[in-house]
């Protein structure tokens, strides 16, 4: 009979709790003498206040809790446990309170961590105090395990347990114990107490429950405020009907009752936010910084009535600029959230204007997702118009960084803002003509700023394109280019930005992209992600899908590994592929027609035609549009002689030779031999105008046009060949430039010949013969530019046609290299150059590498540029080395001896070479000595032919540098695997240096010296005895200065022998004992406050201050006087590392330092 009486009494104390005020005899009364309309009014008013809670209940009363369960086993265990539990515990705690509150304290310890139990009554004058710094004596020990970081199983989700379970016992006792004046309030005292010590874990437990607290604070407040609001309705109804009576002071009563508990829930709120709030948000663990803002964030935007202040706001601008980029993305995130809510506005007024150049400052921050959220909140404050234009300008210089979520961020900050123009009264988007028109106007506008760089423009492009349906009408656009609109006047510069935005705009269209990628690394893909691109590699014979391949591949590449989403995608692009095609297919003549002339505006227009579908001309019977489009580009092909527009109309006319179905097809490749036919025609006449002494352009120009058709197609060109040769042996004067054109031409005839010879299934003799005697005449001809021997005179070379020289021979000597033939057929191809023209090959090099940074940025402009680099030319030696082309003796130590020499790019290059070698198991060691030899003979040949010091000393430097670049690559088990051959450079470096001492002694400091280091210590004493002993029988005292680097590198080696033997006799006095780690010297503790309500705030900043000390500041604090108070972070066994803690000047104050 007790069970069963037991839950109705349960019930009973529920239904009161559920109440929002206790109904008191007076008000039971007085409502017999109301009217029965009046009385049915309020049951339902107060019905409905209590409908929420009573569902809860009822909710709770499905499952039943297990009263063997503890709260920390609900806690570790499953989440659907723990609101029975919680409901079970308050109803212990209305019986019982003080057992209750014993296994509620018990809980809150060990989620921390520690297992402690209060001795003795918790609600008598208990020092939290005391309980806190036993806390922290049981972590001192050891005995605290960090359930947090576990890895087991059961703590996965303990987190989001212990916030669950805390959210629900504050949402159970609103109706009951959360006002009774202590269960919360004790709660938030070991709360608050908890968070101030040095224990990261207790920090991080205690941060977690008292801001959660505070959250789930706020939903009670806030229910309670509409039941305020609901209350004051009603008394001002029955105001109205009579100004005294008993159901007016029931309702006085009832709203001063719900003012007195939404006046305590925000006393409370303001005590855990001073007590710890205050003092966390600036903690030296990151994760707790981060929940702080994080939920202070959540407060202001859902109880702005109290912390919508300026008191409360300032914590979310201070971490602005907080070290750590998860704390910078959590205060962003919060104002985020407050600036998307109009009524918050007036009140972020003043704030607005003290944070807001921080704000922008953030859209340049070095973590790129708190770039990319500051870039969001400067969007918010531009709609409410809180920013002047002024202050936009570090934001659009962004536009063309590298990170392309910082650069589509801003693109669409940008297409808002600029062109769009949105605003707090944001108009809906029209699709129509007119609204394309006025975007399109305004990014022409935009693009004004940036008319001198393409390169500018298509990053503007690339960003604003997601954002900007306008820039996919391509109707529009193309009437416009075509005057059909009078409402906007093209300039020439709109005319070439609006033609630049319609090709990259197409290409977007279609999958294709603009913006190069910054990330080269070599991709590593999932199995799925492999099994679509071989899905979509079977389809490689189809020339119309190799966009679409890389497309996919690239969807794969960014974990999208679904065959449907590449399927759908290259629908998609198919899809763009026709309207763009039709759009086209009646104006693209015209177009061409219009601006073909224009050498800016024939590149990207010509274009167009790579992203059409050549078919439909067929389908829609548009044949004679599209002949005409192709006899456009052949005359833009010889209007203009620039790079771009001469690479740009080969590639397409190829394109629609290839496209084109049918009848269009024939005609394509007719009109592409016209081309070739004509093209020679001209170049056999400008080559006989320049005999007769005309002028070299047009030679220049066919030149070049014929350069870039050998690129994309073989052109039969051996009657040519021999011109060619005469050319270049009966005019040496002719401008260099021609020269380059004349053997790049030969140079590609004589590979597209190759190529040809490979590939036959049988191949004549004559062929053979061919082959070989034009390529011995272009090595002639490459072989009279290289430097002279000394009897012969020395040719002026440009750097331009020094590099074409040294990048053709090298790559002429990989194609035809021996080992390629060897055993075949083709054996009489195969070709290894002699050693004596190997050595003019690096001559030229060398010559070519000397050049300035500063000259060859002066050509950065000139076309060609990226072939006649010093990148290219060492590139070019280097394929020699690693393709076995040449022998490695002299040309591998030759390249390596360059590593430091010139400039980063070069140093790059030299550094792959090396890895290369050593991948081949080639003798690295031996290469680099040689190596230094060589760049020691440079400085020695510096020394004795110039007087200028620094000139020697810049080159002492790079032989310094050079043996640490190469000693440097010498680390991890490398040093152990190849001892005995760092000790064979470190010998031979010493014979060499001694072979003409002390002329060569500079050689030990500069080169030896730093593999010295790499020796361990059991291998100096032999050296420092041999180095010794050859000086037995000289007077180094005759030549002091000549003998300092032997002293130098001697005192060296003597310093580290003493060091060795000074281990040694440490190691004798200690016996076998082993060095470990020091532990934290034990000190007596005197008992202070942890948790005084009137700590003053430079207390804390004492602990703020001793949170950033460095740690080597921590040897110097432990050395210091036992005596004086010291709270280290605590060591546990096996899970807690040691950490320093402050140890503050003022001994009677002591606070924990460990935030």
């Amino acid at each position: 009979m007790d069970d069963t009486a037991q839950p109705s009494e349960a019930s009973l104390r529920r239904s009161k709790r559920n109440r929002v005020t206790k109904p008191t005899v007076v008000a039971a009364d007085t409502r017999t003498t109301e009217s029965p309309d009046e009385r049915d009014a309020d049951d339902f008013a107060e019905d409905f206040e209590e409908v929420r809670p009573k569902s809860k209940r009822a909710r709770a009363v499905d499952s039943p809790p297990n009263p063997e369960l503890t709260l920390i086993e609900a806690i570790k265990g499953s989440r659907k446990s723990i609101p029975p539990l919680v409901k079970f515990w308050v109803e212990r705690y209305e019986k019982d309170p003080k057992p209750a509150m014993l296994d509620l304290l018990a809980m809150l310890f060990e989620s921390c961590g520690a297992k402690y139990h209060i001795e003795g009554d918790p609600f008598e004058e208990l020092d939290v105090d005391n309980v806190v710094l036993a806390l922290v004596n049981l972590a001192r020990k050891g005995e605290v395990e960090d359930y947090q970081s576990s890895k087991k199983k059961d703590f996965n989700n303990l987190k989001d347990n212990i916030v669950y379970f805390w959210d629900n016992l504050v949402v159970e006792c609103q109706n009951g114990p959360l006002f009774d004046g202590v269960l919360l309030e004790k709660c938030t005292d070991y709360v608050i107490a908890i968070s101030c010590t040095p224990p990261r874990i207790f920090r991080q437990v205690a941060s977690l429950v008292g801001l959660q607290l505070v959250t789930s604070f706020i939903t009670v407040a806030k229910m309670l405020g509409s039941q305020r609001e609901t209350t004051q309705r009603q008394l001002n109804a029955e105001n109205k009907k009579r100004a005294e009576g008993p159901r007016a002071e029931s309702l006085n009563k009832r709203l001063m009752t719900t003012h007195e508990k939404i006046t305590i829930i925000e006393e409370l709120m303001d005590k855990i936010f001073k007590g710890l709030f205050m003092h966390r948000y600036r903690d030296i663990d990151p994760i707790i910084r981060m929940s702080c803002i994080q939920s202070l964030g959540v407060w202001i935007l859902s109880y702005p009535s109290l912390f919508l202040q300026d008191r409360y706001l300032k914590y979310l601008g201070w971490t602005l600029s907080d070290k750590s980029a998860a704390v910078r993305k959590a205060s962003i995130g919060g104002l985020q959230s407050l600036y998307e809510v109009d009524d918050n506005l007036p009140s972020l007024d003043l704030f607005t204007q003290r944070f807001s150049n921080r704000m922008i400052d953030l859209a340049d921050d070095i973590d790129v997702s708190v770039a990319v959220c500051s870039i969001g909140l400067v969007k918010h404050l531009l709609r409410h118009q809180l920013l002047k234009d002024d202050d936009l300008g570090p934001l659009y210089d962004l536009l063309v960084v590298e990170p392309p979520e910082i650069r589509r961020a801003i693109g669409e900050l940008v297409y808002d803002h600029l062109i769009a123009q949105k605003s707090n009264s944001s108009q809906s988007h029209s699709k129509d003509t007119s609204s394309s028109l006025v975007t399109i106007s305004r990014l022409l506008q935009i693009l004004r700023e940036f008319s001198t760089d393409p390169i500018l423009i298509t990053y503007v492009i690339d960003d604003v394109w997601e954002y900007m349906n306008a820039m996919k009408d391509w109707k529009c656009i193309i009437s416009t280019l075509l005057n059909e609109n009078p409402s906007i006047e093209l300039t020439e510069t709109d005319a070439t930005n609006l033609i630049r935005l319609l090709c990259a705009s197409i290409k977007k269209a279609v999958g294709e992209r603009i913006v190069p990628a910054t990330d080269n690394r070599k991709q590593y893909y999932t199995k799925a992600q492999k099994k679509i691109i071989v899905c979509f590699e079977m389809y490689r014979g189809n020339p119309a899908l190799p966009r679409q391949l890389q497309f996919c591949k690239g969807l794969a590449i960014n974990n999208k590994p679904s065959l449907e989403i590449c399927t759908a995608s290259l629908e998609v692009m198919e899809t763009s592929k026709q309207e763009i095609t039709v759009a086209m297919m009646k104006n693209y003549g015209q177009l061409l027609r219009k601006y073909v002339g224009d050498k800016t505006k024939a590149p990207p227009l010509v274009e167009i035609v790579l992203y059409m579908n050549l078919e439909l001309y067929s389908l829609k019977r548009q044949e004679q549009n599209f002949k005409t489009v192709l006899q456009l580009m052949k005359e833009a092909f010889f209007k203009h002689g620039d790079k771009d527009t001469l690479r740009t109309c080969v590639k397409a006319m190829n394109f629609c030779s290839v496209e084109s179905k049918g009848e269009l097809q024939e005609f394509a490749n007719n009109k592409l031999k016209e081309l070739e036919d004509e093209l020679l025609s001209k170049l056999k006449i400008a080559m006989k105008e320049v005999a007769d002494g005309d002028d070299e352009y047009p030679l220049l120009v066919n030149l070049k046009r014929l350069y870039e058709l050998q690129l994309s197609k073989s052109v039969p060109i051996d009657s040519l060949y021999e011109e060619f040769t005469s050319m270049l042996e009966g005019f040496r004067n002719v401008d260099e430039e021609v020269s380059s054109f004349l053997l790049l031409n030969m140079f590609l005839h004589v590979n597209w010949a190759l190529y040809s010879v490979v590939n036959s299934e049988s191949v004549s003799e004559g062929a053979i013969s061919s082959l070989l005697s034009r390529r011995d005449i272009l090595f002639k001809q490459l072989d009279y530019f290289l430097p002279p021997s000394q009897s012969q005179p020395e040719i002026k070379l440009g750097h331009h046609l020094g590099c074409r020289v040294c990048t053709m021979l090298a790559e002429l000597w990989c194609v035809f290299k021996k080992s390629r033939f060897t055993s075949t057929a083709l054996e009489v191809l195969g070709f290894r150059p002699e050693q004596s023209i190997v050595v003019k090959f690096w001559t030229l090099c060398s010559q070519q590498l000397e050049l300035s940074k500063e000259t060859e940025d002066e050509d950065v402009n000139r076309e060609y540029v990226e072939d006649t680099t010093r990148d290219a030319v060492m590139i070019a030696a280097g394929k020699l080395v690693t393709g076995d082309v040449i022998p490695l003796e002299y040309l591998a130590p030759e390249i390596i001896s360059h590593f430091v020499m010139h400039g980063t790019n070069i140093a790059e290059v030299v550094k792959q070479l090396i890895v290369v070698l050593r991948k081949k198991d080639e003798n690295i060691f031996a290469i680099s000595l040689e190596a230094l030899k060589r760049a020691h003979n440079r400085h020695m040949a510096q020394q004795s032919k110039s007087g200028d010091n620094s000139s020697v000393n810049k080159s002492f430097n790079d032989l310094k540098e050079l043996a640490v670049q190469l000693s440097g690559t010498i680390v991890g088990a490398i040093r152990s695997k190849h001892r005995s051959d760092i000790l064979k450079i470190v010998k031979d470096g010493i014979d060499y240096a001694f072979v003409d001492a002390p002329k060569k002694l500079s050689f030990l400091v500069g080169a030896v010296l730093p593999f010295v280091g790499k020796l361990p210590l059991v291998d100096l004493p032999d050296l420092l005895k041999n180095i010794q002993g050859r000086t037995d029988n000289i007077n180094t005292d005759e030549d002091p200065s000549g003998w300092r680097p032997h002293h130098v590198f001697v005192e060296t080696l003597k310093d580290r022998c003493a060091k060795m033997e000074g281990f040694a006799g440490a190691d004798e006095k200690e016996g076998s004992s082993v060095r470990r780690a020091r532990r934290p010297k034990q000190r007596n503790i005197r008992g202070k406050k942890l948790f005084d309500e009137q700590s003053s705030s430079e207390e804390e900043d004492a602990i703020g201050s001793s949170d950033q000390e460095a740690p080597d500041k921590e040897d110097e604090q432990e050395e210091e006087d036992e005596d004086v108070a010291l709270i280290d972070v605590i060591k546990s066994s096996s899970k807690l590392r040691s950490k320093k803690v402050l140890r503050p000047e003022n001994s009677g104050n002591d606070r924990s330092g460990d935030e």
